[in-house]
């Protein structure tokens, strides 16, 4: 079952908080333990896959609540596009 659009949205906000972090320094030290964030690079690319996820769960939501929109095709003019579930 797909997730929703605020479950989506939720890890998302907390996937931001964990870049900003790595941004702010990718290792410190307490109590001489040295700790390591995870790999920004990592990080930015499940941020991408989320972002995408959240876009087609909006697509699927638009189409759910029956707002149909055309889609172009290139020199073929407007197309009906039809709700697939």
């Amino acid at each position: 079952m797909p997730r929703s659009s605020s479950s989506i949205q939720t890890s998302l906000d907390l996937w931001y908080s964990a870049r900003d972090a790595i941004a702010t320094g990718q290792s410190y030290a307490i109590n001489g333990r040295t700790l390591s964030r995870a790999s920004l690079a990592e990080v930015n690319k499940t941020i991408d896959r989320l972002e995408r996820e959240l876009a087609q769960a909006g697509a699927a939501d638009a189409g759910a609540s029956g707002v149909f929109r055309p889609a172009f095709v290139g020199g073929m003019g407007y197309l009906p596009r039809t709700r697939t579930e």
